[in-house]
């Protein structure tokens, strides 16, 4: 069954390559360094022994290199904690990733993202010295598009649609984001980005809000 569907993914990301370099060249710069912080709110709290935490921060970061005009690969880390009075919540994530860029006109630009990804939930409690790990891996295969607000392209809007799934969750995750952005100079870029976490049902697992630096290159 995996066989299949990474097949499947291998024939999507082919054929999305094969329209993006038909479409032409990415109007943005995708070539980056970026650094930011997040803030997650879960819609259901995870509880440690007696206490729970219902929201995480911490910071993330990324790294792109656009290969050519309309492909970028890059790799991502991040990581959202929470520490109460007696226990401690922290999540963790890495992945490796690909993307074909096209650009539409001289407004938009609209991608799809491949990434295999891992990650990590380690739940620890001071009460009773002892932490409990839970790590998996999955892919997440995502969409987006950006629209350029000005002639400049110095402020765009992003909207991002990704679907995860993990190997040992049957539950697939999907996040709808939000992105302003507005670029300073030749190599300043800064973002605000808002995200909505459902399950495969459709309801709300948890919603990120998080701002970001990236120097572009």
């Amino acid at each position: 069954m995996k066989v299949i569907v990474l097949s499947g993914i291998s024939v999507i990301l082919a054929c999305t390559l094969n329209v993006a370099y038909a479409q032409g060249t990415p109007n943005g710069s995708y070539s980056a360094f970026s650094l930011s912080y997040r803030n997650t709110t879960l819609s259901t709290p995870i509880c440690v022994a007696n206490e729970c935490h219902s929201a995480l921060a911490g910071p993330s970061m990324l790294y792109a290199y656009q290969l050519m005009p309309n492909l970028v690969l890059g790799a991502a880390l991040s990581s959202v904690q929470s520490t109460g009075s007696s226990s401690t919540l922290k999540s963790t994530s890495n992945s490796f990733f690909i993307e074909s860029v096209a650009g539409l006109g001289s407004y938009a630009d609209v991608g799809v993202l491949l990434a295999p990804l891992a990650t990590s939930l380690q739940a620890c409690s001071t009460l009773i010295p002892s932490c409990t790990v839970t790590n998996d891996s999955g892919i997440d295969i995502g969409v987006f598009g950006k629209v350029f607000l000005d002639e400049t392209q110095r402020n765009s809007i992003e909207l991002s649609y990704d679907s995860v799934s993990y190997q040992r969750s049957a539950t697939q995750t999907f996040i709808i984001g939000l992105s302003l952005v507005t670029v300073l100079g030749d190599h300043h870029r800064f973002s605000l980005a808002a995200e909505q976490l459902q399950d495969s049902n459709g309801n709300n697992t948890s919603n990120n809000l998080g701002y970001g630096y990236s120097y572009l290159f």
